[in-house]
């Protein structure tokens, strides 16, 4: 089955993230939308740092909106 990452600010249109992404935050985005915000961010540039596409971008929106929806679709 496959599967694709998403993440968009509230109520605006979902942008599409790398699979890499998706693989490393492994379970944090099962099922519902999960709200990434400044908190994620620590984490996220480990991700960067460690090469995993679609970090970065992901780290840039949560910069400009505070806070966004992470989310998976099938």
């Amino acid at each position: 089955m496959s599967a694709s990452l998403y993440w968009r600010p509230q109520p605006r249109r979902k942008t599409f993230l790398p699979d890499e992404l998706r693989f490393a935050l492994g379970s944090a985005v099962d099922g519902e939308a999960t709200t990434f915000d400044a908190s994620d961010l620590d984490y996220l540039r480990g991700l960067r740092a460690g090469g995993v596409k679609g970090a970065e971008e992901l780290s840039a929106a949560i910069r400009k909106h505070e806070q966004v929806d992470v989310w998976l679709e099938y």
